[in-house]
């Protein structure tokens, strides 16, 4: 039974169960000014199911990158439950957990995130089947050095998921790719319960110490 949830973007998502059963999921607008606004919602949810905290097996969080605060609350909240409780924890990059939850065919993936002033966060990903594979660095830059960065990437075709301005879009057209949008999707915990369970099982899964968040330095 798995805890996963996600503050790092404009829209915060929370989920639990397990990977062949969703119980609950709740997407709502994440607060800034101070810390507290968490873990509320996580106990209201595991309430209306009528759980007990000491009946979760693994606790999954949105790591980054994204909005500096959702980052550092959703983290820190995270390492404090599966302390807690004495539980795994698995940090997944909000990226990869926004590129999980592309439905297309098999073909490749452009998370993107804003970053304001003028910059994205951003991972392209392969998304064969049975398996999301991570194909570039998580970048943070402009739209001209990721479309510079992923064209040799991604072989005539993409999906572009998130918050991508028009300007990237079009980038990836004047080249010839063919571009499918996913635009304006944020991450859904959901999403997150697969790559957990995926991670526990290959001996990724790491610990309230181990797991730390991605902030990724924006260029000067």
């Amino acid at each position: 039974m798995i805890l996963a949830f996600d503050t790092c973007t404009l829209r915060g998502t929370i989920a639990v169960g397990t990977v062949d059963h969703l119980l609950a999921e709740s997407n709502f607008k994440t607060e800034k000014g101070h810390t507290g606004w968490l873990m509320p919602r996580v106990d209201s949810m595991l309430g209306s199911l009528g759980m007990k905290p000491a009946e979760l097996d693994a606790v999954a969080v949105g790591t980054g990158p994204g909005n500096f605060t959702g980052v550092k609350v959703g983290v820190a909240t995270a390492k404090a439950v599966a302390m807690g409780l004495d539980v795994p924890l698995v940090g997944i990059s909000t990226l990869d957990v926004l590129a999980a939850g592309v439905v297309e065919p098999a073909g490749a993936i452009l998370s993107v995130i804003d970053a304001r002033r003028g910059m994205l966060y951003a991972a392209a990903y392969r998304n064969d089947p049975g398996a999301l594979r991570l194909l570039s660095d998580y970048m943070c830059a402009g739209q001209v050095e990721i479309t510079g960065a992923v064209l040799p990437l991604v072989k005539g075709s993409v999906v572009i998921a998130g918050e991508a301005p028009p300007e990237l879009t079009e980038a990836f057209k004047a080249e010839d790719v063919t571009v499918t949008e996913d635009a304006g999707r944020f991450p859904c915990a959901r999403d997150m319960l697969a790559l957990c369970d995926m991670m526990l099982s290959t001996g990724r899964a790491g610990t309230a110490v181990s797991v730390t968040p991605i902030y990724l330095k924006k260029p000067t």
